[in-house]
């Protein structure tokens, strides 16, 4: 019911805010790796995705839609719905938004489909940009229960307009749920990226990105499939299409 809440009452405001006040944006994504919080969705193979963005002055809404790959779970498509509010204080952008991920196809009694509260802070600093993210959802993926994941990152830009950039992530887990779900006791893990950027057009970009994962991953994730965490080289291209 919460968040059957939180997403009218974006669509309201999107739907009050005059036309000339909202711009939008959207990209289309290939990837050889679908990683998120360094766990591959797609077993380790290609995936394709679009998006398409709505923004205001202070608040956005928009919705994502990526192949995945879950091996024996029947789920082929993952739709991310999200909205948030946005605000600059003392020269740097604060974001408070939700995340409503819904896997197509998926069986009821797997539970793939969550919700995550998100907030982020962003501050420039020359031709750097460091970033703070905290996501915590109330009963993650495959219903184990709360988790948190915590993120600090950077970027640095050059006069070409390619990029450096870099994160650092831990992931809290109840540790209580997953040994009720998968019989283990893994509470948690952390990740880590670091990858390279470049526009080689005005409206693609391609990325080479290092991606890791602790033991703690790999050892929780294994009884899946071993391609979901550890250490992979991911290559991606993004194309910004003409709004």
């Amino acid at each position: 019911m919460r968040m059957a809440t939180a997403i009218g009452a974006t669509l309201a405001l999107l739907w009050a805010t005059p036309a000339a006040a909202i711009e939008f944006a959207g990209d289309i994504y290939a990837t050889t790796n679908y990683v998120s919080l360094g766990l591959s969705e797609s077993q380790g193979t290609p995936s394709i995705a679009a998006e398409l963005d709505a923004l205001g002055l202070w608040y956005y809404i928009g919705d994502q839609i990526e192949t995945v790959n879950f091996g024996t779970d029947p789920a082929r498509y993952e739709n991310i719905l999200f909205g948030g509010l946005k605000h600059e204080v003392l020269g740097v952008t604060w974001e408070l938004g939700f995340s409503y991920f819904h896997y197509v196809n998926a069986l009821p009694a797997l539970k793939d489909d969550y919700t995550y509260i998100r907030l982020q802070g962003v501050k420039p600093v020359g031709n750097a940009v460091f970033g703070f993210n905290m996501y915590h959802s109330f009963d993650f993926f495959g219903g184990t229960g709360p988790a948190t994941y915590l993120e600090g990152n950077a970027q640095y830009a050059f006069a070409d307009n390619s990029s450096v950039s870099g994160a650092f992530g831990y992931e809290f887990t109840s540790k209580t749920r997953l040994a009720a779900v998968y019989g283990l006791g893994n509470s948690g893990y952390a990740t880590w990226n670091v990858g390279y950027t470049y526009p080689i057009r005005s409206d693609i970009t391609i990325d080479l990105r290092y991606i890791g994962t602790t033991d703690s991953a790999t050892d929780y994730y294994i009884v899946q499939n071993k391609h979901l965490a550890g250490h992979r080289i991911v290559f991606s291209l993004k194309f910004f299409p003409p709004l």
